[in-house]
């Protein structure tokens, strides 16, 4: 060892403390490109309402002040940051639209707050404030992020996509985007209380519906879920039967309706009424339909006999013949209180299909328009996930990105219990079969970049007593376990494991946000550094957040620790 250039560094730093770390790793510090640390946060798609944070609300000035001491705010959060081993965050700011001159207010605030750790910031667009753009730039921040769903300040879609991309690209800047497309019809059936206040949806009765938007594959965008034969690898590529392989389980998946109709035969007969017979035999016992007990009054003159049995609409994934879903019932009493603390039946109401549609939008336009470096975030959907992939496949320099966050690896439906609304997120977290699909892409490459996708929401907008995952706010408290996720996704020697974790946690991130003086350990750059070990399995006794209540790693094992963090 006497040649090696640690040696020769501990003769020129001689006064210098060394210490050793034994058979501990040393990687570059993470870089979190999904955060939100502050109050009067958008959650994008879910809840377009939410306490602003400039105190020009609604509220009082003493109301504002005593709802931001319950948020988590900077210190906690970046504590909790350095404790899983991020070094640097990219807070996705709020609320869904800023001024500049707020943008720059709370940068200067920020100053004041103890922080431990590096930040920059993305900021949201609209249609309705793509002028600001070059101001935002000024101001330095990392990039922009745009929301395919309805909103209040308009929707991106074909027709101006091509006008955000050209303005981000001339401040040469990275733009997020929410993967989930679809329609202000079918978003109302996911969230029925998400244009409202958290004051109004804890007690605004229940609307008389029992219908779910994942029963409308619309067909927003062709070829959304196409994954045919003629677009497979072609024979002779590299992994090209790990490629066949992926595409058919990732298709026979799509085209599993065994949950969906479950939750709708339970949801229908709670009412009192279905018309749905169903085919023998299921995968699972399903409970038979009682009668009703007397006549359902139906909002409509059609005769039973007139209900179709089959959508209107004509659907982009493939559905066995054999399975007929009822139809839409519309009845005179609300659902049975069971239903919104069902995570299945909220699940049903954020179908995969929607991320598929956006994505399938952001590569058809930046196909035509590749002027844009475009990152997809939040995505949960492993279909999604693999639709990127596939796009730079047979369109190699398409500059287009993706992620997962850390819970989408390790959780999945049939782990969360009834009413357990910590784990409410947009997009959702999916069965364990996308669980699975989502790490094997991992494993193949074809994810980019592993994030926290943080959102720190207080407990008394969790609804955490009820359990009611419809007005529950969505979010999970997530930040600083990215790590022993991805250390569990990839399930290896740590030996082998950790130059793939560098690259997903901290190379490609620096790349995407344009940060070159980060995310490697290399002669002139930054040292922020990772020190962790793989051997032990650890339960997570407390999450260094405000809130650890509604953390849903607490009481969770984890592989592998975090020794220290270096900045």
């Amino acid at each position: 060892l006497e040649d090696t250039p640690l040696c020769k560094l501990k003769e020129e730093f001689f006064d210098y403390y060394w210490e050793d770390l034994g058979d501990a790793f040393v990687s570059p510090g993470i870089i979190d490109l999904n955060v939100n640390f502050s109050h009067g946060m958008q959650i994008e798609g879910e809840d377009t309402i939410e306490y602003d944070h400039t105190g020009t609300s609604e509220h009082s000035s003493a109301q504002t002040s005593s709802l931001q001491d319950q948020w988590e705010g900077y210190e906690f959060g970046s504590k909790a940051a350095v404790s899983g081993g991020v070094t640097t965050v990219v807070e996705h700011s709020g609320p869904a639209l800023i001024h500049p001159k707020e943008f720059q207010l709370k940068l200067q605030a920020i100053q004041e707050s103890p922080i431990h750790c590096d930040i920059g910031f993305i900021v949201n667009l609209a249609p309705s404030n793509l002028e600001d753009v070059k101001e935002f730039s000024s101001l330095g921040v990392l990039g922009f992020k745009a929301s395919l769903l309805p909103s209040n300040e308009g929707t991106f879609d074909c027709k101006n996509l091509s006008k955000l991309f050209t303005e981000v690209a001339s401040v040469y800047k990275t733009l997020f985007v929410h993967p989930e497309k679809t329609n202000e019809r079918y978003l109302y059936m996911s969230s029925p209380f998400r244009n409202e206040s958290f004051e109004v949806r804890q007690y605004k009765p229940e609307p008389y519906i029992s219908i779910f938007a994942g029963a409308f594959p619309e067909d927003l965008e062709p070829s959304s879920s196409d994954l045919t034969p003629e677009n497979s690898p072609q024979k002779g590529t590299p992994n090209s039967t790990k490629e066949t392989d992926l595409e058919k389980s990732i298709k026979q998946n799509l085209e599993n309706l065994g949950p969906l109709v479950k939750v709708e035969m339970n949801s229908y007969s709670s009412s009192g009424f279905t018309l749905f017979r169903p085919p023998s035999p299921l995968s699972t016992k399903i409970p038979s339909i009682q009668s009703p007990q007397k006549p359902v009054k139906l909002e409509t003159k059609q005769k039973l006999d007139q209900f179709p049995l089959h959508s209107p609409v004509k659907p982009t994934i493939p559905r066995p013949s054999g399975l007929r879903r009822p139809p839409p019932i519309v009845c005179d009493k609300p659902p049975l209180p069971k239903e919104n603390i069902d995570y299945k039946q909220f699940l049903a109401n954020s179908p995969p299909h929607w991320e598929s549609n956006g994505v399938q939008l952001l590569i058809n336009e930046l196909s035509k328009n590749p002027i844009c470096k475009v990152h997809v975030s939040n995505v949960s959907s492993a279909n999604a996930i693999y639709l990127v992939r596939k796009a730079r496949r047979d369109n190699p320099g398409l500059p287009i990105s993706c992620e997962t966050a850390g819970f989408y690896l390790n959780f999945y439906d049939e782990l969360i219990k009834d009413g357990d609304t910590r784990f409410k997120a947009n997009p959702p977290i999916r069965d364990s079969k996308n669980q699975e699909l989502l790490i094997e892409v991992l494993k193949l490459g074809g994810i980019d970049c592993l994030t926290s996708y943080h959102r720190p929401i207080k407990p008394s907008l969790k609804s955490l007593v009820k359990g009611d995952f419809k007005r529950a706010v969505s979010g999970i408290s997530s930040l600083g376990f990215t790590l022993q996720c991805a250390l569990k996704a990839f399930g290896e020697e740590a030996q082998q494991v950790a130059p793939k974790l560098a690259k997903v946690l901290s190379e490609r991130p620096a790349e995407i946000v344009g940060l070159p003086h980060k995310g490697s350990i290399q002669v002139g750059k930054l040292a922020d550094l990772v020190v962790w070990e793989a051997r032990t399995l650890n339960k997570v006794e407390n999450a260094y957040t405000r809130h650890p209540q509604v953390c849903p790693f607490v009481g969770e094992m984890l592989p592998g620790k975090v020794l220290k963090t270096y900045l």
